[in-house]
């Protein structure tokens, strides 16, 4: 069995390799006996993704030399100023970031002064030319035509101009003119052979071919539109920064430019459309609050996503973003620099107490404006006693309070189905109701309503952030201005913190406390069977009488 091929580490440095022998009838065509090339990392993982692209790359131009010896034309006369306006406006760009590298064109006077190469060779040698012409088709993964083809003069004589160019602009940059610059105007122009060649998408393209994918395969229309509208936010930036650029130059170093962009893009204090430039500007004037870790993560996990898509699709042989290493640099951090510990998303006994024994949970509060109903008082009660999320209970139907006569219990009957959503397939589950909620009269509360009716009608519907939105607005203003609790924890998602830490703390098993909550088996074992319901009615019995603490229910 033939060894499949992988990154070769040199022995000297520890850094891998790319390297594979040219076949010897392409040598001439290639330019070389060993296509070899630095992988630029030491780490294994991270070499065999750019070891895949490099391959890619290699075979790519191994094809067109093939192609070459069959006769196949693929420059062409006319694609000779193109070609050569690339490369010189590549050496230009190399000029700008590394100055020496002009020396290259330069030669020295008499009297040690920089004076144009081509001032002391005005004919520009075969020898010198041949080497940077064919350096250049390499980057552009294309084979050195035939000495006899009709296309090899004009390619040289082409490149022997651009050289004598250079030199000239390489010693007016040595003496300090960085303002003049060749015509490069060539450059942009397609080649014959790209001209038959289908273009890559735009970025905007990849996102809108990713998203119709989504959106059909989707489970949850509600919860692909949310995704697609989170990551149409970061495609949107992106365009804002670097133009809706075509997927195949989206480079790793894009990706990482990207990424410190984002890290500057300011969470709040900037008006609603407000450019990303602009944001990041207004951000260190006024030192606004910056992204966390984690948010910055979740973008770029959103680039990666349409990216992987478009790489799937044919367009581009690798995704940037993951093949970059910026993620796996970010979840390293992220461990290391937690940026809110656990008890910054858990209530503490004392503010749960605080929060349930308020005067909402008496009667003797209720919004200046809108009129949801029950809901302001059932729903934190129901987060509170079940660790379930808020759209969970917002959008639960009267008859999704049933009654299990085996286990002896009352239970939600939390699903997706009749047009309810869930975050995943765990999330689907039966939830005993604890004592409490059935002695404050939540039962009863229930079956007053019609039986085909939704549990909380009052509640309107969003259509990106379902029915749990307005209450999720009006409980946080209750937290802040009604009570003046001010605190780090999300004022909803945090009764599910809580509810996990009050768990542990009475010594229900981590496993039942999964079930309750929706949470994912971490083992392939735990995904047999059923999360039977009379375990879990048993084990809740030991969890804190919170409505008793807080005044409104005596012990019994």
């Amino acid at each position: 069995m033939a060894c499949m091929p992988s990154p070769t580490r040199c022995p000297k440095t520890g850094t891998y390799l790319y390297r594979k022998a040219v076949p010897e009838r392409l040598r001439s065509l290639i330019g070389k006996r060993e296509w070899k090339v630095s992988l630029h990392t030491k780490d294994f993982s991270e070499a065999r993704i750019r070891f895949a692209a490099e391959s890619a790359k290699c075979e790519a131009a191994f094809a067109a030399a093939e192609a070459q010896l069959q006769g196949v034309v693929l420059l062409i006369p006319s694609d000779a100023p193109k070609l050569a306006d690339r490369w010189k406006k590549h050496v230009l760009e190399t000029w700008q970031q590394d100055h020496s590298s002009i020396e290259a064109f330069l030669a020295r006077d008499s009297e040690g002064g920089a004076v144009a190469f081509s001032s002391v060779a005005p004919a520009a040698p075969e020898d010198t030319v041949l080497p940077l012409l064919r350096e250049e088709l390499q980057r552009q993964k294309l084979p050195m035509p035939a000495q006899h083809s009709p296309t090899y003069a004009p390619l040289v004589a082409e490149f022997a101009r651009s050289w004598v160019s250079l030199c000239e602009y390489a010693e007016l940059r040595a003496h300090d003119d960085w303002r003049s610059a060749p015509d490069t105007s060539a450059a942009g122009q397609p080649l014959a052979l790209e001209a038959t060649t289908p273009k890559a998408p735009k970025l905007s393209e990849a996102f809108d071919a990713w998203s119709s994918f989504t959106k059909a395969t989707a489970t949850s229309q509600r919860t692909s539109d949310n995704t697609s509208n989170d990551y149409a936010t970061t495609v949107r930036r992106f365009v804002e920064l670097y133009g809706d650029l075509p997927v195949t130059e989206i480079s790793r170093a894009k990706v990482f430019s990207f990424y410190e962009a984002l890290s500057q893009i300011p969470v709040k204090g900037i008006p609603r459309g407000l450019a990303a430039a602009a944001a990041i500007e207004q951000a260190k004037a006024q030192g606004l609050p910056l992204p966390s870790i984690h948010s910055v993560k979740k973008r770029l996990k959103s680039l990666a996503a349409v990216l992987s898509h478009a790489r799937q699709q044919g367009h581009i042989a690798e995704e940037p973003v993951s093949a970059s290493g910026v993620l796996s640099r970010l979840s390293k951090s992220a461990r290391k620099v937690e940026t809110r510990s656990r008890s910054d998303k858990t209530y503490t006994r004392k503010e749960l107490t605080a929060i349930l024994g308020s005067a909402l949970f008496h009667g003797k509060w209720s919004p200046a404006r809108a009129d949801y109903g029950k809901a302001p008082y059932w729903l934190p009660l129901l987060m509170a006693y079940t660790g379930a999320r808020r759209e969970e209970l917002a959008q639960l139907l009267t008859k999704d309070v049933k009654h299990d006569a085996e286990a002896a219990c009352w239970y939600l009957d939390i699903s997706d189905s009749d047009g309810k959503t869930t975050k995943t397939a765990d999330s689907n589950r039966r939830m005993p109701l604890h004592g409490d909620l059935l002695a404050l009269g939540f039962v009863e509360y229930a079956q007053s309503l019609p039986k085909d009716g939704r549990l909380f009608p009052a509640l309107p519907y969003n259509a990106r952030n379902g029915y749990g939105a307005a209450f999720g607005k009006l409980w946080q203003k209750y937290l802040t201005k009604e009570l003046g609790l001010i605190s780090s924890v999300s004022p909803s998602h945090g009764f599910r913190h809580t509810f996990k830490t009050l768990c542990r703390e009475v010594g229900i098993p981590r496993e039942v406390g999964d079930w309750m909550v929706g949470h994912s088996s971490p083992t392939v074992g735990d995904s047999y069977g059923e999360n039977p319901l009379t375990r879990m009615a048993r084990e809740l019995t030991k969890f804190p009488r919170l409505a008793v603490e807080a005044g409104l229910l005596k012990e019994a």
